[in-house]
């Protein structure tokens, strides 16, 4: 029985799978198995994962006749999956040699459900960039969901090693066509059955951003379906987390917020989807202020389609002093001016006023 195995979803990925799957093969550590799923690719890629197969006997190949998305092509690997740890890789990313033996050392020595490293960013302008996660907040599932929340740790499958009997024991919901926000939405539901999750500070999985992936593309009506599905989601787990209603609701407004200002507003099909998801609401003024820090609210409200003048001129004058005195301090009125006016337009206000804080209140 391997120690891991390793479980890539494939779609239409020849000019990069050949760079994944070798990858794997240099790996320090040799005891692992590698699960190819290919999701019914129209190009090349099935060629090219058979022909490794032919050489190496620990790569398995799984063909699906219909395209059903990662998260299905995924949950089919875990099935077939004999390591006693599962990682996942996406097919146009690539690991560092020694990913999986930092990774399963560190299982074995915590006796953790997930352990989890940091990555490195490949950009398309070739630029590179190093993430710095952390679990701030603790190791049992509410430290891991309040860490999610404050955006210290990353809600990805890759990157993180899984107890097998975490993926096999429990029915994860699935969803067909799924490739937005897919991994996020298993990630969520796996964290409910945790027990311990420790991070490591090492560099243990590279992702490469290419012109068609998920994360460049402009979202479809689908995409748009999957994030409010996903972030409907969050919201159902204020019972299970009353503590952290406030930390929810604050990421919650924030996504949605960056929907407006990405233009998705305009859209017909994303008011209703909020609408339909119970979701309206955690993108309003109100919303924004009483769940978020000030500096964090004013750029957030700065994003959103609001008149600058009419924010301060036609909406009630409560809604600055909710601002002021949300962190105890007293702001002069010129100040927030002047920050949201630079928010909006780049440029400074030519104002006399005090440039300190005042007293704390």
């Amino acid at each position: 029985m391997p120690r891991v195995t390793v479980i890539v979803p494939v779609y239409n990925k020849e000019m990069f799978i050949s760079r994944c799957v070798e990858s794997i093969i240099h790996q320090s550590m040799t005891d692992w198995e590698l699960i190819l799923v290919d999701d019914c690719s129209s190009d090349n890629s099935l060629s090219v994962m058979n022909d490794y197969a032919k050489d190496d006997d620990r790569i398995i190949v799984r063909h699906q006749k219909e395209n059903h998305g990662p998260m299905i092509a995924r949950r089919l690997g875990d099935e077939m999956a004999k390591g006693d740890y599962i990682t996942y890789c996406d097919a146009d990313d690539y690991l560092p040699s020694s990913a999986l033996q930092t990774l399963y050392d560190e299982a074995i020595r915590t006796g953790a459900d997930i352990v989890s490293g940091n990555h490195e960013y490949f950009m398309t302008d070739g630029t590179r960039k190093k993430s710095a996660f952390s679990l701030r907040y603790g190791n049992d599932r509410g430290g891991v969901f309040k860490s999610l929340l404050n955006k210290q740790m990353c809600h990805n499958l890759w990157s993180k090693l899984f107890c097998s009997s975490l993926l096999k024991n429990y029915n994860y919901e699935v969803i067909d066509q799924m490739a937005n926000a897919e991994d996020a939405y298993m990630f969520y539901q796996i964290m409910l059955n945790i027990h311990k999750m420790v991070h490591l500070p090492d560099i243990v999985y590279n992702y490469v951003q290419t012109p068609g992936s998920s994360t460049q593309s402009k979202y479809s009506e689908r995409a748009l379906e999957n994030i409010c599905m996903f972030v409907s989601l969050r919201m159902k787990y204020m019972s299970l987390f009353p503590d952290l209603e406030s930390d929810i609701v604050a990421y919650v407004s924030a996504v949605l917020v960056n929907l407006e200002y990405k233009g998705y507003a305009k859209r017909d099909t994303l008011k209703q989807l909020l609408i339909n998801n119970d979701l309206l609401q955690y993108s309003s003024i109100m919303t924004i202020i009483r769940h978020h820090s000030l500096l964090t609210a004013v750029k957030l409200l700065a994003k959103k389609e609001i008149s600058f003048v009419s924010f301060f001129v036609g909406q009630p004058r409560f809604l600055l002093m909710c601002l002021l005195r949300k962190t105890g301090f007293w702001l002069q009125d010129g100040v927030y001016l002047q920050m949201l006016y630079y928010l909006k337009t780049g440029s400074r206000l030519n104002l006399r006023y005090p440039q300190t804080f005042g007293e704390k209140i």
